[in-house]
């Protein structure tokens, strides 16, 4: 007779299984058996524990295990031993092996089975149980040692699995599949790879979010890359972080002098209130100028000292920074002693720290030379001296740093700007203005732009100085303006927007007398500053040019009552500009990258157009568990182009991942000019003024089906929309919410997808502004019409 309570192993009802569900792989990990299952020789039954022990109080047998066959032997000290029926021994005869038995049925049984380690993954050769690919849900498994048979499913208590088979004398092949089948059913998976599915893999404790088998945005994207014409994920590159801080200018005639290092002023085209000399060989070992900086934020910064020296012959100083080692720099010749150049060097410093910068005339220089400043800054966008020859058009020179220059036509600005013999630029002829950009853009709209303005002579109505957030798109002229207005011998903040002049304020009267002033405009956010030789004299919160644009340079654009143009600059005469310095301001993140990969592997990298931003990763939908941030496209010039011409595109689906407040722009669409603005344009989903999407097409007339609902809630949506046989179709957030089945063509003509922007003009409820203002992650092109259950299965693996 059977043990009370012994369960049937023949029988396995798969209870729970409809509770089990998917869970991260990181938890399935391997511990060793919680019991051996034992043969109780009497009725021939597998007793799991506590029954055995009851089992053997009553029969007072020894224990044997059940082999694979299902044949009965001994237990022996190993394994392996003989599977033959030994002959029964009496009590009092010695046995070859140890006798056990519990007299006791309340103390626990020795263990009778010796196991060796279980296997730590399912691979091990020791183990020929054959990994699946299949998830597995996030229990704990438990692997009996010694198996051979394939393994069924059943649930434990406490959260955890137990892998068994049923019998031992039971092949479990066809149950594993059934099991195997009925459990991914309900997860929801699927394993196939042919169809433009998934494959899922067991993974291990050191999977992450990023990595476990789950779908994401891109892999739902390339689950359809079969009939991905494209599939963009948005800033997918690694992104890199640049501290900067301000530019500073230390004048050598205010710094720390010793040694016979003294301020003077017997020379021209200086900065400041002098400059200083006495680097001459009678204070050889004792000359010095020491310079206190500060670093407002941890960065690399770049120290360069102004200089001349008209000896005919390179010279030399000794450098030293803090507790440094000394190094000695060399200062080539200068033309004359009222021609100034710059050496550079580089240091890398914390946060709020002041650091000692000293120029010592050192018993091994040469020395004989006069410094005027100390200019410190990071991250410079663009450094030009303007050491070149002279009479060369500004548009032909190129600066040191990021300085090719582009010559701007706006406001009546068609002069050129000219290099002179003492490395300066001036104004090239009596004509009414010049203006240039550095074709270098800063990465953030927070940055500053300087120069050094050297008044030689007065010249009536003349005009220079330096500008910012120069919008290249704008044919008017967008930017703002900082220059001296040689006229009324003032500096004045201003700003041009779409050629409408507006003076922001003006500094007290402040006409040159000798030497130059720095002038720079400081664009941080919304505050717009002027300052001359670093000193602050117009600040101004104004938040109508926000784009970065770009930095440079103007001459002019002043009349006299009369409507009479400003006299003609010569080398010698009017104000000339030196020393151009653009740098950003603080922190910025810069785009590692200006394509974005195309993860379909079909037709190539897209190209980001204007400017660029990187935003911060979504948080809550946008497809969280995707690393990277969002391409932030700005509303004026940031937009996709895609690097392949398709024709005539009459079956298809285009999908997009967005983020916008604002009710106007093209997401997606097909137009026949790669960049720019297409004449022919359709095949397109656009934010209407309302806030609603529109999917329109054009096949002699313009068809449209728009959402019932607004989208501009400043949240991450999906919109796709599709063209085929079966009509038009419009879809948000995986679900249907337009459809036009009578339309079932588009204009006929060649093209290109284009990302964020296009031509609009002609289609309804479109606003004056077909850039895209907002956010985006991802975008796709299909050659094939998805169906609604690939679209909403697409939109699920953002959630």
């Amino acid at each position: 007779m059977g043990c009370p309570g012994t369960p049937d192993p023949r029988h396995w009802d798969g209870a729970g299984l409809a509770d089990l569900r998917p869970l991260p792989v990181s938890d399935l990990t391997f511990r060793p058996p919680r019991s051996r299952r034992i043969t109780c020789r009497r009725d021939r039954r597998i007793h799991p524990p506590p029954a055995h022990r009851d089992c053997a109080a009553q029969h007072k047998r020894r224990y044997h295990r059940r082999t694979r066959n299902g044949r009965i032997h001994r237990d022996s000290p190993h394994p392996g031993a003989s599977r033959r029926r030994q002959p029964r021994r009496s009590r009092d005869r010695p046995s070859r092996h140890p006798r056990r038995t519990n007299p006791d049925p309340k103390q626990p049984i020795p263990p009778l089975i010796r196991t060796e380690p279980l296997p730590t993954r399912l691979d091990d050769p020791r183990h020929r149980v054959r990994p699946t690919a299949a998830l597995v849900p996030d229990h704990r498994a438990t692997l009996r040692p010694r198996q051979t048979q394939p393994m069924t499913v059943k649930e434990h208590k406490k959260r955890r699995l137990v892998w068994f088979t049923p019998t031992a004398g039971i092949r479990a092949v066809p149950f594993l599949a059934l099991a195997l089948a009925l459990a991914l059913a309900l997860f929801g998976l699927t394993t196939s790879a042919t169809s433009g599915g998934f494959t899922a893999r067991i993974g291990n404790s050191t999977d992450t979010a990023a990595t476990a088998p789950y779908f994401t945005c891109t892999a739902a994207v390339l689950a359809d890359s079969s009939s991905a014409l494209f599939a963009y994920k948005l800033n997918e590159a690694a992104t890199t972080t640049t501290n900067s801080a301000p530019a500073a200018i230390y004048e050598a005639e205010n710094a720390a002098l010793s040694g016979g290092a003294a301020s003077t002023t017997n020379h021209n085209n200086y900065s400041g209130t002098g400059f200083v000399g006495g680097y001459t060989d009678n204070n050889k070992g004792t000359a010095k100028t020491t310079f206190t900086v500060n670093a407002n934020v941890s960065a690399t910064y770049s120290l360069t000292l102004r200089y001349s020296n008209a000896t005919g012959a390179s010279k030399t100083l000794s450098l030293k920074i803090d507790s440094g080692t000394t190094q000695q720099i060399t200062l080539p010749a200068t033309a004359s002693w009222d021609s100034w150049a710059t050496s550079t060097i580089t240091a890398s410093w914390p946060a709020g720290t002041s650091h000692v910068v000293s120029y010592a005339y050192g018993t091994n220089d040469t020395a004989n030379v006069n410094l005027d400043y100390l200019y410190v800054s990071s991250g410079d966008t663009s450094v030009d001296s303007f050491i070149g020859t002279t009479g060369t058009l500004l548009q032909n020179h190129t600066g040191e740093t990021g300085a090719t220059w582009a010559k701007r036509s706006v406001l009546g600005a068609t002069d050129d700007a000219v290099l002179t013999p003492a490395g300066r630029i001036r104004k090239a002829n009596a004509s009414y203005a010049a203006l240039y950009t550095t074709t270098a853009v800063p990465t953030s709209a927070n940055y500053t732009v300087s120069a050094a303005i050297e008044d030689l002579s007065s010249v009536t109505n003349d005009m220079a100085g330096v500008v910012g957030r120069f919008d290249a798109t704008n044919a008017n002229g967008t930017f703002y303006v900082a220059r001296y207005d040689a006229l009324n011998a003032v500096f004045i903040l201003a700003r041009y927007v779409n050629g409408t002049y507006t003076s922001l304020g003006t500094s007290p009267a402040a006409p040159f007398v000798t030497g130059t002033v720095r002038i720079s405009l400081d664009m941080n956010g919304s505050t717009i500053r002027l300052l001359t030789n670093n000193t602050q004299r117009v600040s101004v919160t104004d938040t109508t040019i926000t784009g970065a644009g770009a930095a440079g340079v103007a001459f002019g654009f002043q009349y006299t009552a009369a409507g009479a143009q400003s006299t003609a600059i010569t080398d010698t005469t009017g104000l000339h500009l030196d020393n151009f310095i653009s740098t950003q301001d603080g922190t910025t993140t810069t785009a590692a990258t200006t394509v974005t990969t195309d993860f379909s592997g079909n037709s190539g990298a897209g190209t980001y157009q204007g400017s660029m931003t990187s935003g911060p990763t979504p948080t809550a939908s946008g497809c969280p568990r995707d690393p990277g941030g969002a391409y932030n496209l700005d509303g004026t010039t940031s937009y996709v182009s895609t690097p392949i011409q398709i024709t005539n595109p009459q079956i298809f689906t285009v999908e997009v991942w967005f983020k916008t407040t604002v009710g106007s722009g093209k997401l997606i669409g097909f137009g026949n000019a790669q960049t720019g603005s297409s004449g022919q344009y359709d095949r397109h989903i656009f934010v209407a003024t309302t806030g609603q999407l529109i999917f329109g097409t054009y096949n002699g007339t313009n068809h449209v089906i728009t959402s019932p609902s607004a989208y501009t809630d400043g949240q991450w949506h999906q919109a796709v929309a599709t063209l085929s046989g079966a009509g038009m179709a419009l879809y948000v957030d995986g679900k249907i919410v337009a459809t036009d089945p009578a339309t079932t063509t588009a204009e006929n003509h060649a093209g290109y997808w284009r990302i964020g922007y296009d031509n609009l003009n002609g289609w309804a409820s479109t606003g004056t502004n077909y850039y895209f203002t907002g956010s985006m992650r991802f975008a796709a092109v299909y050659t094939t019409a998805l169906t609604a259950t690939q679209i909403s299965t697409h939109y699920a693996a953002g959630q």
